[in-house]
């Protein structure tokens, strides 16, 4: 509730703990098609947490508005948000290196194979 003084973010710590542990345990496969798919899972998932942050976000941003939370209040919380903002982003960024490693690799050895005779 936007009148408290606190508000708990432990479930979006523990989605966002649960979610790092499934990016860092996602393992890659020769298929690019597999690790396509895996990754656009994962960022669904990132970005299904970061639209809710950023929902969250607009809705104390509201309520400071209305007068319904102190400025401190209204501060405090978006700190936090975008920390938790922050650490979403951290874990995005190296599955979307992998896929774009994964990409390169694949490009240059289909270049290769093409410029290689039979």
């Amino acid at each position: 509730d936007a009148k408290n003084d606190s508000y708990d973010f432990s479930a979006y710590k523990k989605r966002i703990k649960k979610l790092t542990k499934k990016v860092n345990n996602a393992a890659s496969s020769s298929n690019a098609s597999v690790n396509e798919k895996r990754f656009y899972t994962l960022k669904k998932e990132l970005d299904a947490v970061d639209d809710e942050l950023d929902r969250l976000d607009d809705e104390f941003e509201h309520a400071y508005e209305s007068g319904k939370l102190s400025f401190k209040v209204y501060k405090s919380r978006e700190t936090t948000i975008e920390k938790l903002e922050d650490q979403l982003n951290l874990i995005s960024m190296p599955s979307f290196l992998l896929m774009i490693k994964d990409f390169i690799t694949k490009t240059c050895l289909a270049q290769h194979a093409q410029k290689m005779p039979l």
